[in-house]
């Protein structure tokens, strides 16, 4: 994918949707989406739409999910997953199976990741090639 999408990460999402959530990174947010440079996953989707309250709020997750772009995940992904848990493990790094995945698929389709999850990073130690946005400390640019 040569444009500037960004996968968001669940991890983001479920920061940036509380009642709580930062101004900035709700800002932050909603401009990328306005950009239309925000794509997820149907992990992304599963991990967040998971955490609703109500069935009203889980219509409203889907919704919002609906109107973004999604990255399907194929063989290939799986199989890339596969092997950054092994090569991860033989490091003495172990990492969630979904988030193998997620940054399975941000490398598949060379996105950058923007994340509120220490995992990722972890995985970055070994995996250089993964491009992240770790929030707080770094925050992606709007294109």
């Amino acid at each position: 994918m040569a444009d500037s999408s960004i996968l968001v990460d669940s991890s983001l999402w479920i920061e940036g949707l509380g009642p709580k959530a930062p101004h900035d990174l709700r800002v932050a947010l909603k401009a990328l989406i306005e950009a239309n440079q925000v794509v997820v996953t149907d992990v992304v989707r599963l991990e967040v739409i998971g955490g609703a309250k109500s069935f009203e709020e889980l219509k409203e997750f889907r919704a919002d999910f609906e109107a973004l772009r999604s990255l399907t995940i194929a063989a290939r992904e799986w199989r890339r997953a596969e092997d950054l848990s092994f090569t991860l493990a033989r490091r003495g790094v172990r990492i969630p199976s979904f988030d193998l995945l997620i940054a399975a698929v941000a490398l598949a389709y060379n996105v950058p990741l923007w994340h509120a999850d220490k995992d990722f990073e972890r995985m970055k130690q070994v995996v250089p090639e993964l491009h992240t946005f770790w929030y707080p400390k770094h925050n992606p640019e709007i294109a």
